[in-house]
């Protein structure tokens, strides 16, 4: 709390925060109800040391942590070849995956020119 703070106002400001602490009112709902502003209710909580407000009691949050799993956002390209060739190249590495495609492409056309007859 900063040292000018009027006494009369801290605890006008702390009972304010029981009353919302108490209410099934979102933030910006109690302000409302209240007259005050949206600004002026978080300036005050900061200035009070107070924690940040309860969540909700309809919200569907859990309370505690879940285990997230991060994954690439880019699969890898795998490419199988006969005679059992694999080719794997991440999606990220766009400029190996034109190398690999532009080969294959080559590769293909030589198959195709060596098995036309003649």
């Amino acid at each position: 709390m900063s040292r000018g703070s009027d006494p009369v106002k801290v605890e006008l400001w702390r009972e304010r925060f029981a009353r919302f602490k108490d209410s099934a009112m979102t933030t910006e709902q109690f302000c409302a109800a209240e007259g005050i502003s949206t600004p002026c209710f978080y300036a005050w909580r900061r200035k009070l040391g107070l924690s940040t407000p309860r969540r909700n009691k309809n919200s569907s949050r859990s309370k505690s942590f879940q285990q997230v799993v991060v994954t690439s956002a880019h699969a890898p390209l795998t490419a199988r070849l006969p005679g059992g060739i694999q080719i794997e190249v991440l999606g990220s590495q766009e400029n190996a995956l034109r190398a690999v495609v532009s080969e294959l492409v080559r590769a293909g056309r030589l198959i195709e020119s060596e098995s036309a007859p003649c």
